[in-house]
């Protein structure tokens, strides 16, 4: 059984999100799911800046700048901190799992995720665990 990073196979998981209004959506029900599911550690963070899109948080990382209201729920309720940086949130746990997005006014323009998306990432990878896994959280385009 591959055991990863949980001290608890099956047990504990520990989220953060880096986005904006999106991952606030994805992330406000998500420790009742995983609790449903069977989860008993669970850790869930989110960076938040309303519209905020690959290249602004670029900036902020490098800027090391207090940009962000971090959410964070440990206990089945949600507690936030404004004026968090990047990095603050990256070393506050060993994450598991860390998503990433593009605003959607510019998620379908492939244009903007270059060289935003390599630079976020890299900045992220290098500040988290080595067992630490990322996803794309996809939101969708508008038409226009």
């Amino acid at each position: 059984m591959e055991r990863g990073r949980n001290d608890m196979p099956g047990k504990r998981l520990k989220i953060l999100a880096i986005g904006n209004s999106f991952s606030e959506d994805a992330t406000r029900y998500l420790y009742d799911i995983l609790q449903d599911g069977g989860m008993e550690d669970i850790r869930i963070g989110n960076l938040y800046v309303p519209g905020c899109s690959l290249e602004q948080h670029v900036g902020y990382a490098r800027g090391e700048e207090r940009a962000y209201t971090y959410f964070k729920n440990t206990d089945g309720k949600w507690t936030a901190r404004e004026g968090a940086a990047m990095a603050e949130a990256l070393a506050d746990e060993p994450w598991d799992w860390i998503t990433m997005q593009q605003c959607s006014a510019l998620s379908g323009k492939s244009g903007s995720y270059t060289p935003w998306l390599s630079a976020l990432f890299a900045y992220v990878r290098a500040r988290a665990g080595a067992g630490t896994r990322y996803a794309w959280h996809m939101t969708w385009a508008y038409q226009q």
